[in-house]
């Protein structure tokens, strides 16, 4: 149960492949509102809990850089909003966008996560093989790396571009290992009041290491049943949607 006094808008800042869907997912779980999150992947079984209007919305942003979004941004953020004390979305492409939603939010707080940077580019590596859509080229573990530090340089610079706004550093690795004490903090900053249930749906929600492959194969052929759901209803991206079913199946070499 939250005690709100005005609406708060949370947004999750970390790099890809660097826990930002978990944070999502516990953030939705305490009561935020995450928007119209997308399906579970190979790699994020519970789901990614990535509003894809905000995916749609950064893509656009990064493919035209010098095109003024503001007039869609605002009626994004005020469809999102509306009615709502708390939401907010997680895409790790906001961290190159931000400054484009700012003047528009009410209330912002960011919840940045950071996974150990070795780590965080060996998973890339791993995620660059298995998804040819979004890379053609796998990732060395050096490119990888280097990803990984241009992520934490942007969040840094962000931390320090605004001062003003309300932020919560938080380790993956220390919410993997305590997710309870974790959320605990996340809930104080944001003025949530947890209780019995939550901290029971939020330690259901960490998978331990040996389910993860189960978890996966049932993501895998939810995936694909979403997007066949997809082509029944937008028949003209059909090929797009058939790209995307094979790079699901695509095992790393």
């Amino acid at each position: 149960m939250s005690k709100l006094n005005k609406q708060k808008t949370i947004v999750v800042l970390g790099s890809g492949r660097g826990g930002t869907s978990v944070m999502a997912g516990l953030l939705k779980i305490i009561g935020v509102d995450m928007g119209n999150t997308i399906h579970p992947t190979k790699f994020n079984p519970r789901g990614s809990f990535e509003d894809e209007d905000f995916v749609e919305m950064n893509r656009k942003i990064l493919n035209r850089p010098n095109k003024d979004f503001s007039g869609e941004i605002q009626t994004l953020i005020k469809h999102k909003s509306k009615g709502k004390k708390l939401w907010g979305w997680k895409n790790p492409s906001t961290i190159l966008t931000i400054d484009k939603y700012l003047p528009y939010l009410t209330n912002p707080y960011f919840v940045i996560i950071i996974r150990n940077p070795i780590n965080n580019a060996l998973s890339m590596v791993k995620y660059s093989y298995d998804n040819k859509l979004d890379f053609p080229q796998p990732l060395t573990l050096m490119e990888a790396i280097n990803r990984v530090h241009q992520s934490h340089q942007k969040i840094l610079e962000i931390a320090k571009k605004y001062p003003q706004i309300p932020k919560l550093f938080v380790s993956f690795e220390n919410l993997i290992n305590d997710p309870i004490k974790e959320m605990q903090k996340v809930a104080k900053i944001l003025e949530i009041t947890l209780n019995n249930k939550d901290f029971n749906r939020i330690k259901k929600f960490i998978i331990p290491e040996e389910k993860k492959k189960n978890e996966r194969k049932k993501g895998e052929i939810k995936r694909v049943i979403y997007f066949a759901l997809k082509c029944l209803r937008s028949p003209h991206r059909i090929p797009m949607y058939i790209r995307k079913v094979v790079a699901v199946y695509h095992k790393e070499p």
